[in-house]
């Protein structure tokens, strides 16, 4: 397995796996390489065959005891009428838990067929297309905006590369990638010269080479993570065992007991034996079970119509019994796509307008530094405009929305505007300029980070005309300000030409219009859903790897921080050192919380771990490659089922077909259940 890529050159990278970046391997490379490193699979549980099921509704502790019950009651009572029932009672059990837990197997089979992903790899020379798990390290694959990544791999060539790596990192953001080398201790977060499995190509398109494939991938190695975690028993399952052994031995003791009096009494020993039998049966509960069974299939049902996929029936119970839900942010309380959250001009401030109608915007749309900065965003955009749908990187997808939202038409602002010329955005000039020609002459359109904008503008739109810009820094602590609430922010410029300028020259003396800050919203359910859990007696803890600032504006916007909450209620990944063993006071403070921003699977794992030692029942929600060991861990693990990696299905309990946080809330109904 090749050691920390990131740090090496291409040419080294591409040397010691003996590949060719312009040729790719042969076929009997190929062939010769999975026999070596195996295909490019990661461990995925087998789906449970009929027998397993089947299997698994008879090996309870109750079930054993009621056959136990029948055999003796075969033997020593001439009335088969009560073995009938209890052979009746066992039947009807297990038939119900088996219907119940195959049907939602079948349903986790037909998300898992939706799993499988196809690659565009470089092999003798030619660009073939090819099942994904037959990569090998030394491949060179071709990925292109709305891929899957397949394998960990090093970049060779980028044009506008952007990934989301939330389901590996939890980070919300699109990162922009490179090619260059980085240092040895750069993090997995930081490695912008490397692809991971399972994350998706949110814009551009790029050329790598294959380093690591199946468990050795970043994914790999969390599911491992995973896999050494024991699956935890559900509350009913530790109370039906509790409830087994102690009738075990209350029927054995009293058994013993009546045969030892009636031996000191000279009665007749078949007689004893028989009567001992007979009451040692009739002590059994034979129809438990069957109320169980019948009022976890009924719960089962209820989540069934919510589009809740349940894998074991014991699950519904510890919906109810849970006291502390743990929870991702991205794409579980968030919805996962950005969405303008801010406006700012020179001459409007304009906030949380996400929700707000046409008619809020009465005012700005007269403003001739509002109208550029809609074409701007229209036109410095590589969103592909189809006719069914739009696709691209989520920050510009908000622009598109939001221009069309203010009854602008893209499609057709991009035809009568083409474009000339583009410098695309990378991760040193932080910024994007289009040329675009008309009727009129020729604009220069420029979006991206605000100090580099602003570093090429000498004026400012104010008062509907252009004006000297002479606050630059009041401009400055504006975008901070917006930076520190959590949010992204893009700055916007612009220049009018009569004639064609040089492209050296297309960004100078620029025209500044403003900024756009975007937020991942919270889901309009996701607060109300809170409330009920709060009302319920359950806590629920946010754990995710974003940046605190943003983890913070989304839990003071679904009612998990009060609205003045201070900076340092977030505890940081940083913070959480359990390599030795907590105080009292940190203990504490860690059980307190309701925020943990930048963790890492592992941290999950162990606050999870923490939870449960001090008498807690927890639930985890993710959906996420670095959710998969909080999910195993967990006493029950709820993963998304459209947006969901297949990885943390796998894992879960609990699977939400719509993933819908809201779908959860009869974790309040379960709890006035009675099982």
């Amino acid at each position: 397995m090749m050691l920390e890529p990131f740090f090496l050159s291409i040419h080294s990278v591409v040397e010691n796996l003996n590949s060719n970046t312009n040729y790719g391997l042969t076929e009997s490379e190929v062939k010769q390489r999975i026999k070596k490193y195996g295909k490019n699979e990661t461990v995925a549980k087998e789906p449970k065959s009929k027998w397993k099921i089947l299997i698994d509704q008879c090996n309870d502790p109750i079930i054993f005891i009621l056959a136990i019950a029948a055999g003796f009651t075969f033997l020593f009572n001439d009335d088969w009428l009560e073995t009938i029932a209890i052979i009746i009672v066992i039947i009807i059990t297990v038939i119900i838990g088996f219907i119940m837990e195959f049907q939602g197997v079948r349903s986790l089979e037909a998300l898992r067929r939706m799993g499988f992903t196809e690659s565009r790899v470089l092999r003798d020379g030619k660009i073939k297309t090819i099942k994904s798990s037959v990569l090998v390290p030394g491949d060179i694959i071709l990925i292109e905006a709305g891929d899957v990544v397949s394998a960990d791999a090093r970049l060779i060539t980028v044009e506008n590369l952007a990934i989301k790596e939330a389901p590996l990192t939890g980070e919300s953001r699109t990162i922009y990638k490179h090619i260059n080398s980085l240092s040895k201790n750069t993090i997995l977060s930081d490695r912008k010269n490397m692809v991971f499995k399972g994350t998706t190509v949110e814009q551009g398109s790029a050329k790598a080479i294959v380093v690591h494939t199946g468990q050795n991938t970043e994914l790999g190695k969390i599911q491992q993570l995973g896999g050494t975690i024991e699956e935890q028993r559900t509350p009913l399952e530790k109370k039906l065992n509790g409830l087994s052994k102690w009738l075990i031995w209350l029927t054995l003791i009293f058994a013993i007991l009546i045969v030892f009096t009636g031996y000191l009494r000279g009665l007749d020993m078949l007689l004893i034996i028989e009567t001992a039998v007979a009451l040692a049966v009739a002590a059994i509960p034979e129809g438990l079970p069957v109320v169980a069974t019948i009022a976890l299939a009924r719960g089962m049902l209820k989540l069934s119509k919510r589009k809740v996929i349940i894998k074991k029936m014991e699950a519904v119970e510890t919906l109810g019994a849970t006291n502390i839900i743990c929870t991702d942010k991205t794409g579980t309380l968030t919805e996962d796509k950005m969405q303008v959250h801010t406006l700012v001009l020179e001459d409007e401030i304009l906030s949380q307008i996400q929700n707000k109608d046409s008619a809020y915007f009465h005012n700005v749309e007269k403003l001739e530094a509002f109208n550029v900065m809609m074409m701007t965003s229209i036109l410095c955009n590589n969103v592909v405009l189809n006719a069914e749908d739009m696709r691209g990187d989520s920050i510009e997808l908000a622009l598109i929305q939001f221009a069309e939202k203010m009854h602008f038409n893209p499609r057709k602002i991009k035809e009568t505007n083409p474009e000339e010329l583009e410098i695309p955005f990378n991760t040193s000039s932080k910024l994007m300029a289009t040329l675009n020609t008309n009727k009129n002459g020729y604009n220069v359109y420029v979006k991206g980070a605000f100090e580099s904008v602003i570093n090429h503008c000498d004026v400012i739109f104010k008062d509907n005309k252009l004006q000297e810009f002479k606050n630059k820094k009041e401009w400055m602590n504006r975008v901070n300000d917006l930076a520190s609430q959590g949010l992204r922010v893009l700055a916007f410029a612009y220049k009018h030409h009569k004639t064609k300028p040089e492209k050296e020259n297309l960004l100078s003396q620029l025209n500044f219009i403003g900024v756009i800050a975007f937020l991942d919203p919270a889901r309009d359910d996701v607060k109300a859903t809170i409330e009920v859990y709060k009302e319920a007696g359950i806590k629920v803890v946010m754990m995710t790897g974003d940046h605190p600032e943003t983890a913070k504006k989304i839990a003071v916007e679904i009612g998990l921080l009060p609205k003045n909450a201070a900076s340092n209620t977030i505890i940081h990944g940083k913070e959480l050192q359990f390599e030795t063993q907590l105080n009292n006071t940190v203990k504490t403070k860690l059980l307190d919380a309701s925020v943990f921003a930048r963790v890492t699977p592992e941290q999950k794992l162990k606050l999870i771990t923490l939870y449960q030692n001090n008498d807690n029942v927890v639930g985890m929600f993710g959906d996420g490659i670095n959710d998969i060991p909080a999910l195993r861990k967990a006493d029950i693990g709820i993963a998304m089922g459209i947006r969901g990696t297949q990885a943390a299905r796998e894992v879960a309990d609990v699977i939400l077909k719509n993933d819908k946080f809201i779908t959860m809330e009869l974790y309040h109904q379960s709890r006035t259940s009675h099982f």
